[in-house]
């Protein structure tokens, strides 16, 4: 049964919120009180998941369509969500470009794509909102990875380096988060999605691999998160491997 007062008079950032992890993610934090703040591109679907959010108990429910491969759209976006305060930062939004299996081709411009939305956009949010927690003196962000960031296959070469690039970024931020930020807690969650290995995400789809049986169930990684927020002030999960028991 979901606790209502578990996340209750938090705002709750969660960017790639229209599918996937992030759609039932949302829900999830629904159900347990949070407000929410959902991003992401795809602005019709994201209204659906604002719709089930709502049908979920969700005192408050804003949406933001935005290009996160932007930087001034996300630059704007920021700013707007650190004026208006944001409790919790959930960094999930991501993408994957296909035709990757072999290294020597691809196509640079999406690659730099890839980056962008990867790497910088959540990069930036963090550097924005981050104040904001640092004057309330409590605060969570949530950086949604992938084991391809400490472990490289064969495949997939671009996507792996963006989210070492993205880990790269993220670690420093969070040696600093302790000292500067005051109760500021960070979850560090890596996914096995290697070869689809979490349903229903679009990764599963550019593989051409939609899980099915063994695969991780998205509410397994929204269990995963609220982890941060079961735990007492004086335990801070810092990183959660997820692992399909019975890989594709």
């Amino acid at each position: 049964m979901a606790d209502k007062k578990l996340l209750q008079g938090k705002t709750v950032l969660i960017t790639g919120a229209s599918r996937g992890v992030g759609e039932t993610l949302s829900c999830h934090l629904a159900r347990h009180g949070a407000k929410l703040v959902l991003v992401s591109e795809k602005g019709d679907d994201l209204k659906q998941t604002q719709e089930k959010c709502q049908a979920e108990g969700a005192p408050d429910v804003d949406t933001h369509s935005c290009d996160l491969a932007d930087p001034k759209a996300v630059q704007t976006l920021g700013e707007k969500l650190a004026g208006q305060g944001v409790d919790v930062a959930i960094m999930n939004a991501g993408v994957f470009v296909g035709g990757e299996d072999d290294p020597l081709k691809g196509n640079p411009d999406e690659w730099d794509r890839m980056f962008r939305i990867n790497v910088a956009a959540p990069m930036r949010l963090m550097r924005l909102l981050a104040p904001g927690m640092k004057d309330k003196g409590e605060g969570c962000i949530v950086c949604i990875s992938d084991v391809e960031a400490v472990h490289t296959g064969p495949r997939h070469a671009a996507y792996a380096a963006s989210k070492s690039a993205y880990e790269a970024s993220y670690q420093p931020f969070e040696w600093q988060a302790a000292p500067v930020l005051g109760r500021l807690s960070t979850l560090h969650l890596l996914l096995c999605k290697r070869a689809g290995n979490v349903a229903q995400t679009s990764m599963a789809e550019e593989t051409g691999k939609q899980g099915g049986q063994g695969a991780i169930d998205p509410h397994d990684v929204s269990e995963a998160v609220l982890l941060a927020f079961r735990c007492s002030a004086n335990c801070v999960p810092e990183e959660i491997v997820l692992k399909a028991a019975r890989p594709q």
